[in-house]
Order: C-alpha cells, then structure tokens, then sequence
C-alpha cells in the first residue's frame, strides 16, 4: 500500500530512519540532513542514482575501510554483471579500453621567464616562447611530481616569428633537477624563428621526470 505525501514529509529526531521500498518514488527533492542514504545488499542491479542534466553528484564510498567503488554492466536479461572500473585505494581501474584522446593541453604562460608546469592540472601543456626582448632567460619548473607518479604526456614549445633585432634564450639549466635525460644530457633548446619542439615526460617517482626532447619540426617535403 502506498501513501502518497503531495508537500513534505518531516521525521524529527537524531535517531529516525525512514525506509523506502524497492518502488519508492520522489517527484521532488529528496534531502537526507546529517544522515546516510543505505541501499539493501541484495539489490540486483543497484543502486541506481540518477541527477539531471544541470547538476553533479559527489561520491565518497568506503571510509576507512578501503573498499572499493564499482562500477557493472549488465544486460537487460539478467545476465552476469562484468566490472568495467573500480576507484579504491589504488586509484582508478579501467577494465577496458580507455579513451584520453578529447583532453586539451594546457597553455602556460612564464612569470619572470619561468614556465611554471603544475603536474596536477593537466597531462599535456603547451608554452610559446616569448622574445627576449626584457633579457629574462627562458626556464621550466615542476610541482606536484610526488602526486602524479606514473603521469606521462607532452610539453610543447612553441617559438613565435623573430625578427633579427630579437633573440630567444634559455637559462642554464633551463629544467630543474627533477628532470632527467638521457645520459644526463643538457637539452639543447631551440631558438630558431618558428620552431617547434616536444617534450615528452614520464614521471617514474616523486623526486625523478624523465624527459625526452625531439626538435627542429617542419613540415613535410612534397
């Protein structure tokens, strides 16, 4: 039987529960102050919560315990469920293919001739060299290397038009001592007018980036 409720439905008290059968139905707002909202552990296919198209929802799942979050597919005859990812103390598991390719770069512009790379806002950056016309040499820094371990992706430098009264320049060292290249190599920054440039990064552990840069990109002879 049910008992429609057209306005409100108030349960005073630190220690009331209200429980809702499997078919309960809000066509307004429903708001838990204080409380948990508990899911029955033989539901088959649940929970399944829902938001519209103008709102976001916030999961915190587990508490001290370490469980983990997960997330099924299951068919609409009832068939076995399979796990597609998993977010748990290990972080984030894809069980299938995983699709990075719509993730934008981030522009980085210098501040007193520092490319300030934050390792927690995106995975790839682009800078554009600046002429040097203030004589502020050109540099990279990095933050949030320990949070990002096993992070890779691109930085791309981006040199503009130079005309010959100007000039870009690089300090020594122009990366800090977190970054590291093959045998220990300095990188060699390119100054040309237009050049192009990629940075490939790996970050193998909070104190060490590998670093891998390839220059002098042009466009393909015809």
């Amino acid at each position: 039987m049910a008992i429609p409720i057209f306005n409100s439905l108030d349960i005073k008290g630190s220690t009331s529960d209200l429980t809702v059968g499997r078919n309960g139905n809000f066509t307004g707002d429903l708001n838990v102050l204080g409380g948990d909202i508990k899911f029955a552990t033989d539901i088959t296919y649940g929970p399944f919560i829902n938001t519209g198209s103008n709102g976001y929802m916030s999961f915190h799942f587990g508490g001290n315990s370490n469980q983990e979050l997960e997330f099924y597919d299951h068919n609409t005859n009832g068939g076995a469920g399979v796990k597609k990812m998993s977010i748990g103390e290990d972080g984030v598991n894809i069980s299938e293919e995983f699709s990075f390719q719509n993730q934008k770069s981030k522009t980085v512009t210098h501040s007193s001739g520092v490319f300030a790379i934050d390792f927690n806002e995106k995975a790839n950056f682009y800078i554009c060299a600046v002429v040097n016309e203030s004589f502020v040499d050109h540099s990279i820094s990095f933050s949030n290397i320990s949070s990002n371990v096993g992070q890779s992706g691109t930085i791309i430098i981006n040199n503009p038009n130079v005309v010959s009264t100007n000039f870009i320049s690089w300090d020594s060292p122009a990366l800090p001592n977190t970054a590291y290249t093959p045998g220990g190599s300095a990188i060699t920054f390119g100054q040309g007018s237009q050049t192009i440039a990629v940075m490939t990064y790996f970050i193998v552990s909070s104190t060490k980036v590998l670093i891998n840069y390839v220059s002098g990109f042009s466009s393909y002879p015809q």
